[in-house]
């Protein structure tokens, strides 16, 4: 940031200046940030109806002491990333439309619902053994979203009332979560799902702005894309 605060700026700032108006940043706006960019990304591309939730844990270099079993442990603090992606086949891409950093006692399938608002009737949403509750199915349904749940082994009770009518399709299902989970192996595989930072709050954004990220990729290769094919005409007028 630094090296490049003359061109954006017209002056020299220092990286603690960065940091320190980084740490004043609120979590609510890097979300909406997020959202903004995911809407840019469906009016470019158009409403695709495969919305895939998905979460993935992000470590950090710090560790805690921890009782297990009753026996001290020490392990990583970590923290989770939740996303929901719309899925592009045709262009061999996915936006994230929503996503938000948690600690470990947030669920996947309480992500998946706060997440939810994002869904249109008529969309479908294949997911994991983890969104397999009936919280899920409940918030699909308010909005007419179908599921496509992979189911954990374990009974219908009392008060699992969309969980009963919900249909698997494993065929679809893997043709849809297919590309999600290679790109966060990506991230992964980057080193990217370690972070350096110490708080709480600094960690959550670090969280969302790997997201952010995503979108901006996406954006600038279809501005690449466009360039390419401008020239291409040019070249054929000549």
């Amino acid at each position: 940031m630094e090296l490049d605060s003359e061109t954006f700026f017209g002056k020299n700032i220092d990286h603690s200046t960065f940091g320190k108006n980084f740490q004043k940043i609120p979590c609510n706006y890097l979300r909406k940030l997020l959202q903004l960019t995911g809407q840019l990304l469906e009016n470019l591309l158009g409403h695709s109806k495969v919305h895939v939730p998905d979460s993935t844990k992000l470590s950090t270099d710090r560790y805690k002491d921890i009782i297990y079993q009753g026996k001290p442990r020490r392990i990583k603090e970590t923290f989770k990333l939740h996303t929901l992606v719309q899925r592009h086949p045709k262009k061999k891409m996915v936006i994230i439309m929503d996503g938000f950093s948690s600690n470990a006692h947030v669920s996947d399938a309480e992500g998946a619902v706060r997440m939810s608002h994002v869904l249109q009737e008529g969309d479908i949403l294949p997911a994991d053994r983890g969104y397999d509750y009936e919280k899920v199915y409940a918030a699909c349904a308010e909005r007419k979203v179908r599921t496509n749940i992979k189911k954990q082994d374990r009974e219908d009770g009392k008060g699992f009332r969309y969980r009963k009518k919900a249909k698997f399709r494993k065929r679809s299902y893997k043709k849809q979560r297919g590309i999600v989970e290679t790109r966060f192996a990506a991230i992964e595989n980057s080193g990217l799902t370690l972070t350096h930072y110490r708080t709480e709050d600094t960690r959550f954004k670090y969280g969302l702005i790997l997201e952010i990220k995503q979108n901006i990729d996406n954006l600038l290769r279809l501005e690449i894309e466009r360039l390419f094919f401008i020239c291409r005409i040019i070249r054929q007028t000549l």
